[in-house]
């Protein structure tokens, strides 16, 4: 078989000009990182796996301690705080962003954390290049506060890409109209690139992922109907009630009385939204009221199958194939395992670390006061300590 023979699957991240807003759409809806949200709601291997993920990623934190406890914004946040932020949206959605604010002088005098699904890149020029970061707290107009307006340009702010350079910071004050009312700028991190739209590390697993949330529905509506069987209830109509029509002649009517209350019968299933029952009424015969269960196969095995499946598919998406098998007993649970597990993992996710070190240092070499003496961002690697008693 040939390439060309190959059923080519869809473009994952679909990427289209929104002229009317001045925004390139992430994704099909504009709504991608939003979907992202949701399904890692929905599955607790995938949220499991995230969480892990960015606890790797920030390790134990900066090695310069004076650097980690520092203040940066007005809200009180510390690069502690920032770090965390950050390694949660470079986990959840390969990219993370920071808001950065300039006196004067065109020194950085605050950095805020922008969370990554706010931000979408604007439509780059006749060069290409993308000179701005449109940002709005609801894109999908999902979050249902009356406070938030819907995206339009009136309500997206629009801030310049970050750049340092003195000399573009004071032309882009200037162009603003004044330190007052100018916007600062964002630094848009993403993994796959300068300024592109990352796909998720675990973008190829979304099906699986899906599932697993699908699987997780059947054991609940199992639980809530009572794991009663699925079959057909065959009840009575009843007999029809006679009425009177316009000219005084009574007739047979479309309600029936004396007849099995099938309604009643959800009562015995647990949750209303469980119903595996088909209600039947017969209008023929005074027949008692029979439930007839549709023949099953036991899916107990496939589901189990399955089950484990999907939740080593999702691992293996975030290259956390090693937990799996030590959650699962395959591997067995002594230090040394949960030693070598730990820095297989660390060697995997040195690339995530490296890219959030030199971010922190574009940004913060140029503050307006020395927050890091040492000059040395670097990240402290997740350790497995064993507590001695």
């Amino acid at each position: 078989m040939t390439i060309d023979e190959v059923k080519i699957p869809k473009i994952r991240i679909p990427v289209a000009d929104v002229t009317n807003l001045d925004i390139q759409s992430y994704g099909k809806g504009n709504n991608y990182p939003q979907m992202i949200l949701q399904l890692l709601g929905a599955s607790s291997n995938a949220k499991s796996c995230v969480g892990r993920y960015a606890k790797f990623i920030r390790g134990a934190g900066f090695k310069d301690s004076l650097f980690y406890k520092s203040i940066v914004n007005m809200k009180g946040q510390t690069c502690d705080t920032l770090l965390r932020l950050c390694s949660d949206d470079l986990a959840k959605f390969g990219g993370f962003a920071l808001h950065i604010n300039y006196n004067l002088l065109c020194e950085i005098t605050s950095v805020e954390h922008i969370p990554f699904e706010d931000c979408r890149l604007c439509i780059d020029d006749d060069t290409g290049y993308i000179a701005k970061i449109g940002i709005h707290p609801d894109w999908t107009c999902s979050k249902g506060k009356k406070k938030i307006k819907k995206p339009s340009k009136n309500t997206i702010a629009y801030t310049d890409v970050f750049n340092p350079n003195p000399d573009v910071v004071l032309s882009q004050i200037v162009a603003a109209g004044g330190i007052e009312v100018y916007k600062g700028q964002t630094l848009y991190v993403s993994k796959d690139g300068f300024m592109v739209y990352p796909s998720t590390i675990y973008d190829s697993a979304i099906t699986d992922i899906s599932t697993d949330e699908g699987l997780a529905n059947v054991r609940y509506r199992n639980v809530r109907s009572n794991f009663l069987p699925m079959g057909m209830f065959v009840y009575p109509k009843g007999q029809k009630v006679m009425v009177e029509d316009k000219d005084g002649n009574w007739v047979e009517g479309t309600e029936y009385q004396n007849g099995f209350d099938a309604a009643k019968f959800k009562d015995f299933q647990g949750d209303s939204e469980a119903c595996k029952i088909l209600g039947v009424g017969r209008e023929d015969g005074d027949d008692v009221p029979q439930f007839v269960e549709f023949p099953t196969k036991n899916f107990d095995k496939d589901f189990t199958v399955t089950k484990d499946a999907v939740a080593e598919e999702i691992h293996a998406a975030f290259n956390q194939e090693v937990f799996y098998r030590i959650r699962s007993g395959a591997l067995g649970f002594s230090n040394d395992i949960i030693n070598d597990a730990f820095n297989f993992y660390n060697a995997m996710t040195i690339d995530e670390r490296v890219l959030m070190e030199q971010s922190f240092r574009s940004v913060f070499s140029h503050f307006a006061y020395p927050v890091n003496q040492t000059n040395d961002y670097s990240l402290i690697p997740l350790s497995y300590e064993v507590q001695s008693v």
